[in-house]
């Protein structure tokens, strides 16, 4: 394999959640750091709010399923 002929073909995105928005510093500290070693990265941040939207928005048949996991 050769790097000069490399494509990548997963997209540069980062998905990444968390049960709220404040999180400890620790937490927060290395998702910076992981941000700032992958600028070319795009970011997203999902809360438990988020997530539970999305589920119920495109999985509502796994919603209930979903909510025992915790």
């Amino acid at each position: 394999l050769s790097y000069t002929s490399y494509t990548q073909k997963i997209p540069l995105k980062i998905h990444q959640t968390y049960f709220q928005n404040n999180m400890d510093i620790q937490y927060y500290e290395t998702c910076m750091i992981n941000r700032y070693m992958n600028m070319e990265y795009e970011y997203y941040f999902y809360n438990n709010e988020d997530v539970n939207r999305y589920v119920y928005t495109y999985y509502p048949q796994y919603f209930d399923l979903f909510h025992k996991c915790f």
